[in-house]
């Protein structure tokens, strides 16, 4: 399974919200986070998320034309 067919179930795991795929990491925007992928594996556990700066959730937010 690709990790873009994935991307359409899969819910971070702190807020179950859904996720966005940006350059090899899911990204929610709701708790500013990012999940790495590493070798076509997500690694969605909070040990391994890094949290986003102001300056790049704007710049995912008009890459994918999300509005907030």
């Amino acid at each position: 399974m690709s990790v873009i067919k994935v991307s359409n179930i899969l819910a971070c795991p702190i807020c179950k919200k859904k996720l966005i795929l940006d350059n090899n990491e899911f990204i929610c925007l709701f708790d500013k986070v990012a999940y790495p992928i590493v070798n076509n594996i997500s690694h969605l556990s909070l040990a391994a998320t890094r949290k986003l700066s102001f300056d790049e959730i704007e710049k995912i937010k008009s890459q994918h034309k999300i509005i907030r």
